[in-house]
């Protein structure tokens, strides 16, 4: 369905299935409670990797992408807090990965307008090359 090969992916679905891994084991206070907000927090990061994998105007889904994993990082500091973890080692390890998505997406949405910014400078220079954007806009079309 999506493509797996993806950092962006494996790192959210990795993070996905350590959160159930977790919140299966917790306490019912905190399973049904902080438990449940977690791991729909993740699954939602997990749903906006799949819409900007088919999305064509992929920087508001990149945008809302790391908005949500800095919530998901505030639901995992709070349940720290209240202690929902069994250890330490299960909050580093689910806020490593959390950092690792936000890290991802920050580093795809940089690659993005690296190459849009490469696109108008080439757009650019064919302009005034060629002189006016109409031949410009038929030798693009012609070349895709």
């Amino acid at each position: 369905m999506y493509n797996q090969e993806l950092p962006l992916y494996k790192a959210t679905l990795d993070l996905c299935v350590y959160v159930d891994t977790i919140v299966k084991n917790q306490e019912k206070y905190h399973k049904y409670g902080i438990g449940e907000e977690l791991r729909q927090s993740t699954r939602e990061m997990f749903y906006l990797v799949g819409r900007v994998t088919y999305a064509k105007e992929k920087q508001e889904l990149l945008e809302a992408l790391v908005v949500k994993c800095d919530e998901t990082k505030s639901i995992l500091v709070l349940a720290k807090a209240i202690k929902a973890f069994k250890s330490f080692k299960q909050f580093e390890h689910s806020s490593g990965l959390t950092v690792a998505t936000r890290t991802t997406t920050i580093r795809t949405t940089t690659i993005m307008f690296a190459v849009l910014e490469q696109e108008s400078k080439s757009v650019y220079i064919l302009t005034k090359i060629v002189g006016t954007r109409k031949i410009v806009g038929l030798a693009l079309a012609d070349h895709y």
